[in-house]
């Protein structure tokens, strides 16, 4: 999977597109809903990866969010929904971080319609693995 995004390029070329979601974590319940995202809303989403944060000093570009931490990830499930109805449940977002090689592991998708205020990621055991105030980002990679 390490040549899937060079493959995407080399198939759509300059319309790839990146839109980073930030799923900000507001409390520790464990259910976080993605942001709504129009840009997302209209397009044909291909891919995804997630950004990772070993050594737990990693923070949202944007909001300067302190990101959830590895061993959050490792209990953290994505659940996607394109046209309000799920089309990949409950994932484990583990696997689509970076490998041991620190190769950008891109999970392939293609859908048009995708609800993004409709997708949700759950964090298992949350109270003892994330704070309020964190963040996690998603990269989603789509065909303009």
């Amino acid at each position: 999977m390490g040549n899937w995004i060079n493959d995407l390029y080399v198939k759509f070329g300059n319309r790839l597109r990146m839109e980073t979601v930030e799923v900000e974590i507001a409390n520790t319940t464990g259910m976080y809903y993605l942001p709504d995202d129009s840009i997302l809303r209209s397009r044909q989403v291909v891919g995804f990866l997630v950004v990772s944060n070993p050594s737990d000093g990693s923070q949202a570009p944007n909001t300067g969010r302190p990101l959830i931490s590895d061993t959050a990830l490792k209990q953290t499930f994505m659940t996607l929904k394109c046209n309000n109805e799920i089309v990949l449940d409950s994932f484990p977002m583990l696997s689509a971080v970076a490998d041991d090689d620190n190769d950008r592991q891109c999970v392939p998708l293609n859908y048009i319609g995708f609800t993004p205020d409709k997708s949700y990621v759950q964090i298992g055991n949350a109270a003892s693995t994330v704070a309020a105030g964190e963040s996690l980002l998603i990269h989603f990679y789509y065909v303009c």
